[in-house]
């Protein structure tokens, strides 16, 4: 059964938006926007691959000479569940708070502080994924539908519209994530000060 279970997440963790969207395509309605933003997220392997990402610089930091100096100058180390010198279990949702006095707890940090930039490409990805997932459920009246029948109609000036909106959602995206990678880098530069 645990098999049966790993499989189907893993079918729907790497299976492509549409293949999912055709799943759904009876039980769903045109209104849905929390159900096409959740699919365009967990779909096209884009949560995987963030996921992947930051295990990859967790992976790294936790090679750094920091770690060592720290285990040697006694901080917990052990990644035990619930015990005295281990991670709770709570450290699951709260990787950050619950795992104070840790040695995870500075490799999750210096790990998410090299993250932040990678978000800026989560924008792209996800209006990527809902413009498959609309073609795929043939939903009308959306953001691709409307794009693609004004490219049919030629009616340039509501295309233009449209891309220029899409262009400007990604770029604001990035542009909060970068005041957010700066803050943080203030924050890391003051605690160094």
């Amino acid at each position: 059964m645990r098999s049966l279970v790993n499989g189907m997440l893993y079918a729907l963790l790497f299976s492509p938006a549409y293949v999912i969207a055709y799943s759904f395509k009876s039980h769903m309605e045109g209104g849905a926007y929390l159900f096409m933003v959740v699919l365009g997220v967990v779909s096209n392997g884009m949560l995987v691959t963030s996921a992947n990402r930051f295990y990859t610089f967790l992976v790294h930091e936790s090679a750094r000479g920091y770690v060592d100096t720290a285990i040697v100058k006694g901080l917990n180390a052990s990644y035990m569940w619930n015990v005295p010198d281990g991670l709770p279990r709570r450290a699951i949702l709260r990787p950050a708070g619950a795992s104070r006095g840790h040695v995870f707890h500075h490799i999750y940090e210096n790990a998410r502080y090299l993250y932040i930039p990678a978000v800026k490409q989560q924008a792209s990805f996800l209006i990527t994924g809902l413009v498959i997932i609309e073609m795929a459920l043939n939903i009308q009246g959306h953001l691709c539908y409307e794009l693609m029948q004004n490219i049919l109609y030629r009616d340039y000036e509501v295309v233009a519209g449209i891309v220029i909106a899409i262009f400007l959602v990604v770029k604001a995206t990035e542009v909060m994530v970068d005041i957010w990678f700066i803050r943080e880098s203030r924050r890391y530069e003051n605690a160094n000060a």
